[in-house]
């Protein structure tokens, strides 16, 4: 049988094989965890968890995609759909980018190096799952596939077809990533599709992305159509631009901005390093705005290149491996292209735009979900464009050629076993902090109750560590309890329906009600970057400024009902849990022990 077989068909095998026997391994070896608690909570709004009603709306994701990962859920409970199809995206995308390089034109060591670095960042993609980072994956491993089948103006006839079913599904994981990121790195892969003879690749490959995107979008109007949901979006985008970029950052001018908005200092501090945003009256969608729109002004901008700067220091161990890959896959000389000299230029120029983009949204940001795909595109993009981007280093002597292929390939080796090394001692700590966190939750509901819910006010460990959770165990490996929604939750039809069943009303009269709550215990994770003390002194002089007033004649104390901090390097680090009370008078503020 294996004597019939074409050589498309045996790559496909080979590839598919090594990416699901990778992936089952790093599975299996207990490796894999997520890198935030994103994916947690959308799980959590699918399946109903942790004092959350299920729904089929999971905010981030289509909900075409969402609304059936609720059925699944909501008839197989027990079975983790989540993490099964984000593994699977990951699995079909490493099998398709393994074809790109192993049909790639290069020479054979260059192909051995770009496996070497695109199995290293798929394991460390894999091992800190990410829905961002799959969907970007994904699409990027079909576009290059796309493009050099399109290039190498094969007939692959309904393959084509599925390419464009598999960019729908990228899309559906992750739409707006889709639109913002992926779209600006996909223009090579269109001029290609455009530029080669076989045009009507284009048609099969954007009709089936087309009508997703259509049938998501009018599912999504006649769904979220509704004032809570336009309420939460309006939000929801002014809190991600607030927390994640540097727009809100202070500047020399910023108290403009802030006395603008009815802030002081400890309002900012709490809602930027603490995510306090859970009174809808001094943190609305108006006052956001209004910050940001004079912060801008005042000095703030969208592109920093100081942010950029450090992104990239953040990032230097995977640039390292992707400029030393990309030198050896530049060094030989290039191959001829069989397209005309117009084609030849709109496709350089489209590539130089792709690389310009990368560096932008460095300045933006550009973490790890994000930064690894990217890379991982540049690669591929590099080993099916690299006719177009001409004789770089065009090293024609074979032993020069063999010292620098030599030099870079124990480099990049190097790095990505230390990389690995590193993922598998962090993921011993991820464990060991997310049994801590069990067991801190369990000795606070002795104290407060079964029925006590749980606010996490800080933002490291802002959902007690769930995203550390291996990700097909999902919630059946974590002690159970109610937790009040945070972080992009806030405002949004889960979060207040969970408000209405639990007696706390709205937005708007929350904080007041977290007050002489004995079910309420708030939560800190203590640890030097966030000391508890520097916490407790912003959050009381919040408390007693803005809702003193609701308590005439007393005064607002935080009462610690468990301390679970234990010495680390020298140090206290750990969960403080801690009750919001009243005390008689007015004679200042002050921290029960």
């Amino acid at each position: 049988m294996s004597s019939s077989m074409t050589p498309v068909q045996r790559n496909l095998i080979i590839s598919s094989g090594a990416a699901a026997l990778i992936t089952g391994f790093l599975l299996a070896a207990g490796m894999c965890s997520y890198e935030t608690n994103d994916d947690m909570a959308m799980i959590r709004l699918l399946s109903g968890q942790q004092g959350i009603t299920a729904t089929p709306d999971a905010v981030f994701m289509s909900l075409p995609l969402s609304s059936l990962l609720y059925l699944l859920y909501k008839f197989y409970p027990t079975v983790p759909w989540y993490g099964l199809m984000m593994y699977g995206a990951l699995i079909t995308g490493c099998a398709i980018g393994l074809r790109v390089i192993a049909e790639a034109p290069a020479g054979m060591r260059s192909r051995i190096i770009c496996i070497l670095t695109f199995l290293g960042f798929y394991m460390a993609i894999a091992t800190n799952l990410n829905f961002a980072s799959v969907s970007l994956f994904l699409w990027f491993c079909v576009s290059a596939r796309i493009a050099q089948a399109s290039l190498a103006e094969r007939a692959y006839g309904n393959m084509y077809w599925l390419y464009g079913c598999l960019l729908g599904f990228s899309y559906m994981i992750r739409p707006d990533i889709i639109l913002y990121v992926a779209s600006l790195f996909s223009l090579p892969v269109i001029a290609a599709l455009w530029l080669t003879p076989r045009r009507k690749g284009l048609v099969a490959v954007l009709l089936p992305l087309v009508l997703t995107i259509m049938v998501a979008l009018a599912w999504a109007q006649v769904v979220r159509n509704t004032p809570e949901n336009a309420a939460y979006n309006e939000f929801n985008k002014i809190r991600a631009v607030f927390t994640d970029t540097s727009l809100s950052e202070l500047n020399r001018n910023s108290m403009v901005a802030l006395n603008a908005t009815g802030w002081n200092i400890y309002d900012y501090r709490l809602a930027r390093q603490y995510w306090w945003l859970h009174d809808g009256s001094l943190f609305s969608t108006r006052k956001l705005n209004t910050f940001i729109t004079l912060n801008k002004s005042s000095g703030g901008s969208l592109f920093n290149f100081q942010m950029g700067m450090a992104n990239l220091r953040e990032q230097k161990t995977h640039l390292c491996i992707i400029v030393l890959t990309l030198v050896i896959l530049l060094a030989p000389p290039s191959p001829p292209s069989n397209l005309n000299r117009t084609g030849q230029r709109i496709l350089s120029s489209l590539l130089a735009v792709t690389l310009i983009g990368m560096l932008l949204l460095t300045m933006v940001r550009f973490p790890e979900r994000v930064s690894l795909p990217v890379f991982v595109c540049l690669m591929l993009f590099t080993v099916v464009f690299r006719s177009f981007l001409g004789s770089t280093m065009n090293l024609r002597s074979i032993r020069v050629s063999w010292a620098l292929w030599g030099i870079c390939g124990t480099i990049v080796l190097t790095l990505l076993v230390s990389n690995y090394r590193k993922a598998a001692s962090d993921i011993l700590v991820l464990r060991e902090t997310k049994t801590y966190s069990e067991q801190s939750i369990q000795a606070a509901q002795l104290v407060a109750g079964k029925d006590a819910i749980f606010l996490s006010t800080s933002l490291a460990m802002a959902s007690f560590g769930t995203e550390f959770i291996n990700p097909l165990k999902e919630y059946r490996d974590m002690t159970p309890f109610i937790n009040m929604p945070s972080g992009w939750l806030i405002s949004s039809p889960g979060y207040n329906s969970f408000l209405r069943a639990n007696g706390l009303i709205d937005r708007e009269h929350l904080v007041t009600r977290l007050v002489d709550n004995p079910r309420i215990v708030l939560a800190f994770w203590d640890e030097p970057r966030q000391p508890f003390y520097e916490y407790n002194n912003m959050l009381l002089q919040q408390l007693q400024l803005r809702y003193g007033p609701h308590f005439p004649g007393a005064t607002l104390t935080m009462k610690t009902i468990l301390d679970r901090r234990t010495s680390i390097n020298g140090g206290l680090a750990g969960w403080v849990f801690f009750t919001i009370k009243t005390a008689p008078g007015g004679r200042g503020l002050i921290l029960a022990p």
